[in-house]
This record gives C-alpha cells, structure tokens and sequence, in this order.
C-alpha cells in the first residue's frame, strides 16, 4: 500500500511539473508575443501591411524569403528561365524593380544594373531576421529611394533582446543543408550582433535536350551589426553560386553544358538620428561583383557586329555572327543618402526628405567564342551602345504630411519629385509623384483609402542590349484602394479592393522590349480572416479575385488563390500547417502547395523541427518555352516545372 501511495504522490508532483513548466513556456511566449518588435517599427498609414512576427517565422520554420512571396495575395511565385525568383501579378510582362523593393532595416538590397532584388536575396538565409512586414499598394515615399508598388522590410534581430549565443543546423532534401551562428552582447551604451551562416540549397535536376537543368545555390553570408540609441553600423557580405537553369544572360536554347555565377555582394550602411530623433541621415555603399559562364550544346544566338574586325574590307557593315559560349566579368556599385525630417505643428505630422542614389555598372570583360573565329573580346568599339550608358544619378525630394482631423480620424497627402540623370546618350527624366489617403481607425474597426500616382524609370539592364539602346518612356500608375478591417470577440476580418491604370507598360514582343501603346487596367478584391483561439493558437484564412484588362489586344484575365493557415502552440510544441492555393495565371498552371511543420522545445536553449514544403508536389508550375538557335528556329515547350519543389528538412537550434 505504501509503495502505491508513493507511486501516486511521485505521479502528482512529476505531472505537476510537466504542467508547472508549460504554464512557464506559456506565459513567456505570451510574453514574447506581445513584445513583438514589429509594434513599433509597422506604420498603418504607408499601406497595407502584412506583418510576420518573430513567433510566426519561428513556427513556421522559414528558411528563405521566398516561402513568403508565395503568399503574398494577388501575386504568385514563379522563377525565371535563369532560376531566379519573379514575382508576378500580371503574367507576360518582365518583372522589374518597381513591383517589388527588398529592405533589410534601412538599407536597400538592389543591383544597380539589374535592379530586381528579389533574385539577390529571395533564396539566401533568414536566421538573423526578427520579423518582416510586406507593404503592398504604392508606398510611402519616406520608404526609399526609388517606388514600388510593394515593399518588404526584413529587419534584423535586436542585439539588446539576443544577448549570448545562436547555434543552428539543418539538413535537407537532395543533400541540402544550412548552418549559421550567431552572438550578441551589450557594452557601454553599444550592443552588437555577429551572424555567420552557409547555405547550400539543391533542387531535383530537369533533363532536357541532353543537359541537366539545374537551379542548385551555394552562399555564404556575414552580417555585423554595431549600434546605440542614435546610430547604427551595418555590414552585409554575400558569396553566392548560382546554377543558371536554362539560360543565362547570353541567351541559349535551354542546353546548356555549362550555365552558372558566381557573385560577391557587399553593403555598408550607416543610420544615425539627431534632435532627439527628428532628423535622420542613412548612408549606403554597395559593391557588386560577378562572374557569368555559360557553354551550350547548340549555338547561343546570334549577334551583329562591325565586320572590320573580321577583315578590313568589311568595315561599316554589320555581319552576323554566331557563338556558343559567353564569359561575363562585371561590376556595379552603388552609394545612397537619404535625409529626413520629422516634425509635428498642431495637427499635422510631417515628414521631409532629400535623397540621392549614384549607381555605376561596367562590364570589364566579355568573351564570346565565335563558330569558326575562336574566343572573341567584346571591345568598346565592337559594341559601343553596351558601353554608352555606365551610371546613373537619382536624387528625389519628398513631402509628407498627416493631418489629425481627430483622435480617430487622418488624412495623409504626400508629393514626391525624382531627377534620373543617366549618362549616354539616354534623355533625362523627370517623375512625379502624389499620394493621397483617408484613414479611420477606433478599437474595432478600420478604414484605409489611398488614390496614388505614380512614374517609374525602367531598370538600366532595359535600357542596354548588344546593339542598340531602346527609347523607353517612363511607366506611370494610377492606383486607387480601399481597405477595412474589424473585429469582433476572437475573430478579425479583413477586406481590400483596389483599381489600377497603368500607362506605358512595359512588355516584350519579337523585335525586343516597348511599351503599351495604351492603358493596361488591373483590379481585385481580396478577403481575409483570422479565428484567435487563445493568445498562442489562430487560424488564418484568405481568398482574392482579380482581373486585368489589356487594351492592346483586347484580352482580359482572371486570376484568383488564397490560403488556410493554422498556427499552434501547445505546451513545449510549436505547430503550422498551411494550404496555399493559385490559378489563372498566364503561362503557369494552377496547384495547391501544402506546407507543415513541427517544433519540439526540449528547453529554453534546446529546439528540433522537421518541416515540409510543398509535400503533396502540386504547387503551381510554370510553362517555360525555347526557341532553337539555328533555322528555323523553332519553338519547344517543356513539360511544366515547379518554382516550388519538395523538400523535407530536419533543424537543431541551440542556444548558448
């Protein structure tokens, strides 16, 4: 009897301290919730905000930005023939730096040639992010430099919050795998953190044509932080390899033999504020360096050239030639500043700006193996339009300001004026830009409505091909949108409409890239819902609709998706599943993409995850064609091809 009595008072304390320790876990991820860093770094009058939380990322065991992308409402992810993330609202048009702009806390990830940040950054790690917020509509224009129709801020982890040590390894499908670590600390009045982390993504391998299509990544990444309470010093370094899928930049048929980059990419921000924060200055230096092979088994394509350097008697003509393999040697850089003044007189709150961005990009060396010449250098004066145009200047002046009708009501009204000054012989431009916006908001309800306009400079890689340099005139947008939400008990809903005009829009036909000759009109309504069980446990829903008009050719699309998603935390294990839907999409076949995963917290300092994306292999695909090189140059279609593929990983995370 006594031995039973033990056994059961040995059960009631043992159960009471499994019990005693999850209420612990509890409480402080309650806690954590609360304190999340994007309550004071999420501003309600730029836009529509997604915000994802360190707990979301956490449980969701994100690994890359692009599983994030493929979310995002009236968008679906795709890559493009070089493997690279393209995001894409309206299919058939080329993605440009104006659809999206990537940022990491102030500064802005972008290649000053080829603008789109998204393939520099949408595969590399997220280890040393705290949370991330996704503006989409046209912006505010104290954002950065140059507009966008949706911005993504990704901002690092908080020294003062990560004091100690971060170990983590991964191991995944097709031999992936990732280890980073990670140390903070505080001294003085300065607190610092220091990341380190390789990354080697594999993706299953395309057969076609003879060649094994690959998009396999290789990086690796340093960041440093240093910083106060009025100034921050930040230095990012990124090596990456990069198998260039189909193509590369030299063209091909999809066959490559050889097809890769290797690129070296560093950033060196400081942000400093005075006046007790009113004024701001942030300084940015980037320094971009890559290398390009590509070899093929057929012809790359074929170029004009001035004959004279193939024989004398050829000099003032144009003589067509063929080559198979391309070597790149290039460089970019890129130096921003930007000034800002924050100030409130009464009712109104302003905030003003100066900004300037110089951009320089050269092509030191390109060699091309001409059929029946040999290794061809690609001199300034064989191709001089591609040398013509080196940089570009960018300065722009802002105006903003929110007018407090009351304690529940703001309008927001902003112009903003930018001055591309490109070097060659391609014209200056003059954009102008005016943003207007009405909010409501009490502790059940919001209302949001922006009209926007806006004008965008194309990227420069738009501007520049082998032979000629094309006459681009500006794209402009006319936007107008409406967003409410309430709530009610545990549920919040959601509703966006939206209507855009946009003018000169860019697109590609067989003589090369032009604009629209008229109005292309897009619009969409998108629904949203989220069920709160308790403050660790929700379900999220999603669904959205959308048209485009193209005035062109009279053709008219309808696309539409959405998403389920459920995120819990119970006792020591956190849990996400979620189910995300796309259809309609021009060029790219519908599907369904299942994700899950499962953390178990051994202790404070102890965690393991297993996680699987896209484990049903029925996320949408994209429909990728070739055109053969040689008569007569006919067009081949690939079976469709998943941006998304299987993959399984197992994480350890340990803290120190």
């Amino acid at each position: 009897m006594k031995l039973y009595f033990r056994i059961f008072i040995f059960s009631i304390l043992f159960i009471s301290s499994i019990l005693h320790a999850e209420n612990i876990d509890t409480l402080l991820n309650i806690y954590a919730q609360e304190n999340d860093l994007s309550k004071k770094t999420k501003k309600e009058a730029a836009g529509t905000v997604i915000v994802y939380t360190k707990q979301d990322l956490e449980r969701m065991q994100i690994k890359s930005l692009s599983e994030l992308l493929k979310r995002i409402p009236f968008y679906s992810y795709s890559e493009n023939k070089q493997g690279y993330a393209d995001l894409v609202r309206e299919s058939g048009f080329p993605s440009t730096s104006s659809v999206a702009r990537v940022y990491i806390n102030e500064r802005e990830i972008i290649s000053p040639f080829y603008g789109n940040s998204l393939g520099i950054i949408s595969k590399f790690d997220m280890a040393h992010i705290d949370h991330i917020e996704i503006y989409t509509g046209v912006t505010s224009f104290d954002f950065g430099v140059e507009p966008a129709n949706m911005v993504i801020r990704l901002y690092t982890k908080d020294p003062k919050r990560e004091v100690g040590g971060q170990f983590k390894t991964a191991y995944g499908s097709n031999n992936s795998k990732e280890n980073s670590i990670s140390y903070a600390d505080i001294f003085d009045d300065f607190s610092y953190y220091a990341y380190f982390d390789l990354k080697e993504t594999n993706e299953d391998k395309i057969r076609y044509s003879g060649s094994d299509l690959s998009r396999d990544k290789e990086t690796k990444h340093i960041f440093l932080s240093l910083q106060n309470d009025t100034n921050r010093l930040e230095y990012d370094r990124i090596e990456g390899k990069s198998d260039l899928f189909m193509e590369g930049i030299g063209g091909g048929d999809g066959s490559p033999i050889e097809n890769k980059v290797d690129v070296s990419y560093n950033l060196l921000g400081w942000y400093s504020t005075y006046f007790d924060k009113k004024l701001s200055l942030s300084l940015d230096y980037i320094d971009d360096n890559a290398e390009t092979i590509q070899r093929d088994n057929e012809p790359l394509g074929t170029l004009f050239i001035n004959g004279g350097f193939l024989n004398s008697s050829l000099v003032g003509t144009q003589v067509p030639i063929q080559y198979d393999s391309y070597y790149l040697k290039s460089k970019e850089r890129q130096i921003s500043a930007v000034l800002k003044y924050k100030e409130n007189i009464g009712k109104h709150n302003f905030v003003g700006g100066l900004q300037l961005r110089k951009k320089d990009f050269s092509f030191n060396e390109i060699d091309i193996n001409v059929l029946g010449i040999g290794i061809v250098n690609v001199s300034k004066t064989m191709f001089p339009s591609l040398f013509n145009f080196t940089s570009e200047k960018v300065y722009s002046g802002f105006l903003e300001d929110t007018y407090s009708i009351d304690d529940n009501q703001a309008i927001v009204a902003a112009v903003k004026h930018d001055i591309i000054e490109p070097n060659g012989s391609l014209d200056n431009e003059n954009l102008s830009l005016f943003r207007l916006g009405y909010i409501y908001s009490n502790e059940d309800f919001s209302f949001k409505t922006f009209l926007v306009s806006t004008e965008s400079k194309f990227d420069p890689i738009y501007y520049v091909n082998f032979n000629s340099i094309s006459k681009l005139n500006p794209q402009r947008d006319d936007s107008f949108k409406i967003e409410a939400n309430w709530k009610k008990s545990q549920y919040s809903y959601g509703l966006e409409l939206f209507k855009t005009r946009q003018i000169n829009r860019l697109y590609e036909d067989y003589t090369g890239l032009r604009n629209l000759s008229k109005p292309y009109y897009t619009q969409g309504i998108s629904f949203k819902n989220s069920f709160n069980i308790d403050k660790l446990n929700r379900v999220d829903t999603n669904f959205y609709v959308m048209n485009s008009h193209n005035k062109v050719s009279d053709e008219k699309d309808t696309v539409y998706g959405g998403y389920i998603r459920m995120l819990n935390t119970i006792g020591k294990f956190d849990l996400y599943n979620e189910l995300i839907y796309r259809d309609g999409y021009e060029g790219i076949q519908g599907g369904y993409d299942f994700n899950s995963a499962i953390t178990y917290k051994y202790s404070k300092d102890l965690s393991i995850s297993l996680k699987g994306e896209n484990i049903f292999d029925k996320a949408l695909k994209s429909v990728y064609t070739t055109r053969d090189t040689t008569p007569p140059y006919s067009i081949n279609i690939l079976d469709p091809i998943s941006a998304t593929t299987r993959k399984f990983w197992i994480t350890l995370e340990y803290r120190f």
